[in-house]
């Protein structure tokens, strides 16, 4: 019986542990730039409302917040404004801000039979307001 002895094992594995371990710490500590985007800078500070109207006693959301530039870091988020739902009929209920541009409404079981919009007048004076649409009922 013949016996064979890896003598050069060792030294092969050795570079190519070396060869990974160098490949590793590369990427760990590679170059990092700065992106700058082709796309040009526009004006920004529209505002942005994000949220669903949740009918039959769950609890409404509405974030507010405004546009940035694109290397802007975080979302400017629109505090302090007056938010409300409205009926086609007249009645108001004001949503409370809970967090920084984010407000809530809780329990609404509002009547399918009248339209509603939101109301939204801000700190620096200026309203928006929706169009009256129909109360959508979600599935259980």
């Amino acid at each position: 019986m013949k016996t064979y002895k890896c003598t050069n094992f060792l030294p092969v594995a050795n570079s190519v542990n070396r060869l990974i371990i160098f490949m590793i710490v590369l990427l760990l500590t590679g170059c990092k730039e700065k992106y700058d985007s082709p796309v040009p800078k526009i004006n920004t500070g529209y505002l942005v409302v994000e949220g669903v109207i949740n009918n039959e006693g769950d609890t409404t959301d509405i974030k507010i917040s405004r546009t940035t530039n694109l290397g802007d870091t975080g979302k400017k988020y629109e505090s302090g404004a007056i938010v409300n739902l409205e009926s086609s009929n007249g009645n108001i209920l004001q949503l409370v801000e809970n967090a920084a541009g984010n407000y809530t409404i809780n329990n609404l079981h509002l009547d399918t039979s009248f339209r509603y919009r939101v109301n939204i007048h801000t700190n620096s004076n200026e309203q928006y307001q929706s169009d009256f649409v129909a109360v959508r009922n979600n599935p259980p």
